[in-house]
């Protein structure tokens, strides 16, 4: 599933230096809550059991493909998901939990960061439309049954991409 939804980079339009996410580090994001201290940590963690406890697996779908941020210059490209009320829930918690020790976004937005342009991105307005037709007729859908809390490090992978590393993972029904 997660090759599929690589296979979706443009490769014309603008998006030819888009860099795609290595196919390990394909994940939806549930919240980014940015930089955060060592010490800090274990409340993440804890947060994280707190929030997903009683929620059950679900099923998403990718509903259309994105460049984000929404204004400025565009440095990711993603795939917007079909809210479903258990990942509603999950952020809801989460961001419940964290606004004292982080600082949340505007809005939820659950996606999958499938590309990303090199350096400070690219201006938007060179970018060709992106749509997925094929979306509608061969649905992309998969099962989420845990949350995994990821450590990202902007730019301290190989070739100045993002390392991720897992942190904990929590079992939704469990």
């Amino acid at each position: 599933m997660a090759q599929r939804m690589l296979d979706l980079v443009p490769r014309s339009g603008g998006y030819e230096h888009a860099r795609p996410t290595p196919l390990e580090q394909i994940h939806l994001t549930l919240l980014f809550i940015g930089d955060t201290a060592d010490r800090l940590l274990p409340h993440v963690v804890e947060s994280v059991e707190r929030s997903v406890a009683g929620l059950s697996p679900c099923v998403l779908r990718v509903a259309s493909p994105m460049v984000l941020p929404p204004k400025g210059m565009a440095r990711v490209l993603a795939l917007e998901l079909s809210p479903h009320r258990t990942i509603l829930e999950i952020h809801r918690r989460l961001a419940n939990r964290l606004t004292s020790t982080h600082r949340m976004p505007d809005r939820f937005l659950p996606h999958i960061t499938i590309a990303r342009f090199p350096g400070p991105g690219v201006d938007r307005a060179t970018l060709a439309p992106w749509s997925l037709p094929e979306i509608d007729e061969y649905p992309i859908e998969f099962l989420v049954d845990r949350v995994i809390l990821i450590r990202s490090v902007l730019g301290g992978g190989p070739e100045g991409r993002a390392d991720h590393k897992p942190v904990a993972s929590i079992v939704l029904g469990a």
